[in-house]
């Protein structure tokens, strides 16, 4: 009964299809024939590191040669006939010595689902974990046996039983301790993997997104990372259209680096081998934004937003909402930020886009309720009192704007006010706001601080 609900319960969940699994081959670089052929050498690879575990045979990841035939390579076939032989001595061995058949049989039953036809990644020593519990237990009972039998017989046997024994154990401590300073760190762990598997694209990638994503990266590290990605693209990977994944890393570091053209043209290489890259064509956005290019983010956001295979996430309803205030369109930049409000109802930035939208329709007391929550929250950013200063302006109260102006000033430097107000109108990584309008009321207010400076001296 079990059994039937149990098969009838994956039918369910796989739509009938029980052979849905095939189709993952199409994103693997290797067939199920391939899979199937290969999988004899690693589960003989997990063995040997149980019974050899020196420090420096473990990896989080390995370089694996794919079997193409019998013979190809030569181990293919001496590896399937080893594991054969060991499993078929571990089913004879079921009634005369029980613990050893436990051991084999349950070694290789736990390794079926990922050592077999599913197409997973080849090969993770995790997957060893579970399998070899048992696989010490005849080797602990012979060990035990013997010392029983030598015990009183031949004192040197037993000595030397017990010395061995120990000797091996303080082996295995030591490989444990140096295994532990390799994942020490993040990066210790993939620079040792990079060594041990130089053709793997994994560790590789890792190494350079840890230099390129950590805190405060110099250029030096953003040289490393990007020369990284580019080698990984002549790498073995783990899955065929894994080079896109590689191009938006190096497109994401021309970013950083202020080199606009340079990552939109990495984030199209990206998006042509795998068009459904979500994140990839989200970001790209981000340097079209820059460069103030608001037809094409606007076409690639359309593209996010009508792509049921991804989340319709609240960035990309903000960030849509942005686009179209640049493009002076602010009543249907409402229709998305109020979607975007309605998903991420705390997010500084939807109420920041939501109160610039409602001012530029004409809507100024709500804009204020909006930037003026949002300026108690964040007194110190400019971008909203801008907003609330040319809200006022806009809706003939100047008193209410010179208020916001005097209030910014108390918060910020004169110098960062004067800067901010030169680049405004090419600053598109947040709302539009008018210089022409706003610079007036705030240079009075400077004025009067200055004059007030000036009587008190």
């Amino acid at each position: 009964m079990v059994a039937v609900i149990s098969i009838g319960g994956v039918a369910i969940f796989v739509k009938g299809n029980l052979f849905f699994f095939i189709d993952r081959y199409n994103y693997r670089p290797f067939s199920i024939s391939e899979r199937l052929l290969t999988e004899p050498r690693i589960i003989l690879g997990y063995l040997s590191q149980l019974f050899y575990p020196l420090s420096d045979r473990f990896s989080i990841t390995h370089d694996v040669e794919i079997s193409k035939n019998l013979f190809q390579p030569w181990m293919t076939l001496p590896s399937i006939l080893a594991v054969f032989t060991i499993i078929v001595i571990g089913f004879f061995q079921f009634t005369k010595r029980p613990l050893l058949a436990l051991s084999i049989l349950f070694y290789f039953l736990n390794h079926i689902i990922e050592s077999t036809f599913i197409p997973l990644e080849l090969v993770f020593e995790h997957r060893n974990y579970l399998p070899s519990m048992f696989l010490f237990m005849p080797v602990a009972w012979g060990v035990n046996e013997a010392l029983k039998r030598f015990k009183g017989r031949n004192c040197f046997v037993y000595q030397m039983i017990i010395f061995t024994a120990s000797l091996v154990i303080i082996w295995f401590g030591i490989n444990t301790y140096s295994r532990n300073n390799v994942w020490k760190t993040e990066l210790s762990l993939w620079y040792d993997a990079l060594k041990k598997a130089p053709n793997d694209a994994r560790p590789a990638t890792n190494v350079a997104i840890a230099l390129a994503w950590k805190d405060n990266p110099t250029l030096r590290d953003y040289d490393v990372a990007m020369a990284l990605f580019e080698k990984t693209l002549l790498m073995n990977k783990a899955r065929k259209n894994l080079d896109s994944d590689i191009y938006g890393n190096i497109a994401f570091i021309y970013f950083q680096r202020n080199q606009f053209e340079k990552s939109i043209e990495f984030y199209k290489k990206a998006l042509d081998i795998d068009p459904d890259f979500i994140k990839g064509r989200f970001d790209m956005v981000k340097p079209l934004i820059m460069l103030g290019r608001w037809e094409e983010a606007s076409k690639e956001m359309d593209l996010l937003l009508n792509n049921r295979k991804g989340y319709l996430k609240s960035d990309y309803l903000n960030v849509k909402g942005l686009i179209l205030l640049w493009q002076n369109r602010p009543d249907e930049a409402l229709h998305y930020l109020r979607q975007a409000l309605h998903k991420s109802p705390w997010d500084s930035s939807v109420y920041l886009n939501i109160g610039r939208a409602l001012s530029m329709t004409g809507h100024y007391k709500n804009a204020e309720w909006f930037l003026s929550r949002l300026g108690r929250k964040e007194p110190a950013n400019m971008f909203t009192t801008f907003c609330l200063i040319e809200n006022g302006v806009k809706s003939g109260n100047m008193t209410v704007a010179e208020k916001y102006a005097e209030e910014m000033l108390g918060n910020n430097s004169i110098v960062s006010i004067n800067t901010m107000l030169k680049v405004l109108p090419v600053f598109y990584q947040t709302v539009p706001v008018s210089a022409d309008i706003i610079k007036p009321v705030i240079m009075k207010k400077i004025r009067e601080l200055l004059g007030k400076d000036d009587k008190q001296q």
